[in-house]
């Protein structure tokens, strides 16, 4: 885009954690803007607080109004029906508009996506990120791109007000491929990094000057860096990424790996191949590092005493609502800052019958 062009119209759905603070950053880069948000109410809020900015009444009506519509959703079937859905944004896009997904979307519905709004003259470009929402507040977040080299020299501006570095790492669903591995990686290191504090712990050391040792060694990573110290050890336990979102990312993996026949014995345990049980609810394998506690039946107060290693990984399942399921002998919720709490049972049981749970965390 030269100099004197005007800026492209732009569309962005999906003001949550992360798609509030980026479209604020267009907003202010310049860029006229529509909102469009599931939850009511919230696109106008924004529009109300930004500069040139307009909430949009459907997908369509956004579409219409935009030359690039960004998107920041849970993940690829949410885009799919924003896309195709009823009033859905192909009811609006014009030839020559492009979508630029954003969103920690699952590569064969990034594609499947792609050749619906080809056929309408669209282009897509897949460009998940990483930084979390402290990123995204700063403008600071890595964008994984894939897509034609000159479809994203189209949103290349874009991306740079948001972030600050870009990646292209392939053609059409490789950004999203690139994000599920990278998430793979750091939920594996998480594990790792578990439970070796929780080993050093029950020796007799220090976790905090375990955690200086590893961030100049070779054990370091980011998650050593950044959560540890600062969300763990001071008991805040307040990462705002759902731990349901991970589970979807390493669930996306997994599912890379058996498309592509590679063997993941080291981490293929801690999901379980993204069955679904109970309408929406996603379930995986749980870290092995638990704590032994107990819970009120109203979920109020958490109580833990002595530190246990889980023999067998799959005893324990993730699942991110705050309601029971029971599979393989194992009642299971969840409650506030996303605890998981589980019990061993030899059937089906009334809920919180019983206080006495083995609480999962990533923590000791």
């Amino acid at each position: 885009m030269n100099a004197s062009a005007s800026p492209p119209r732009v569309g962005f759905i999906g003001l949550g954690v992360m798609g509030r603070p980026m479209a604020s950053h267009l907003a202010r880069a310049g860029h006229p803007l529509q909102l469009f948000d599931a939850v009511p109410g919230v696109a106008a809020e924004l529009a109300g607080a930004l500069a040139n900015t307009t909430a949009a009444a459907s997908p369509a009506a956004l579409a219409a109004a935009s030359d690039i519509v960004v998107t920041m959703v849970p993940n690829g079937e949410v885009v799919r029906s924003l896309v195709a859905g009823d009033d859905g944004l192909l009811q609006g896009f014009a030839p020559g508009a492009l979508l630029l997904d954003t969103s920690s979307s699952e590569p064969w519905l990034t594609e499947e996506t792609a050749r619906a709004l080809r056929a309408r003259g669209v282009a897509m470009v897949d460009a998940p990120v990483s930084g979390a929402e402290w990123g995204a507040k700063a403008a600071e977040l890595v964008f994984m791109v894939g897509g034609a080299a000159a479809d994203l020299e189209r949103v290349r501006p874009l991306l740079g007000v948001m972030g600050k570095a870009v990646f292209h790492v392939g053609g059409l669903g490789a950004g999203h491929a690139m994000k599920c591995l990278n998430n793979l990686i750091t939920s594996v290191n998480l594990l790792a990094l578990s439970e070796g504090l929780a080993m050093g712990k029950r020796y007799g050391l220090d976790p905090e000057a375990m955690v200086d040792v590893l961030n100049v060694s070779t054990g370091m990573s980011w998650v050593a860096k950044t959560h540890i110290k600062q969300r763990i050890i001071s008991r805040r336990f307040d990462d705002p990424f759902k731990l349901a979102l991970m589970v979807k990312d390493i669930g996306i993996a997994m599912a890379l790996a058996r498309a592509t026949g590679t063997p993941v014995t080291p981490t293929g345990w801690n999901y379980d191949s993204g069955a679904e049980l109970g309408g929406n609810v996603r379930w995986g394998i749980t870290p092995n590092l638990t704590l032994n506690g107990t819970v009120n039946p109203d979920f109020s107060q958490v109580g833990a005493d002595a530190t246990q290693i889980v023999t067998d990984p799959r005893q324990v399942l993730f699942f991110p609502e705050k309601r029971p399921f029971f599979l393989e002998g194992i009642e299971q919720f969840s409650v506030p800052n996303n605890l998981i709490y589980s019990r061993r049972i030899a059937a089906p049981v009334a809920a919180a019958s019983s206080p006495s749970w083995r609480r999962s965390r990533w923590c000791w």
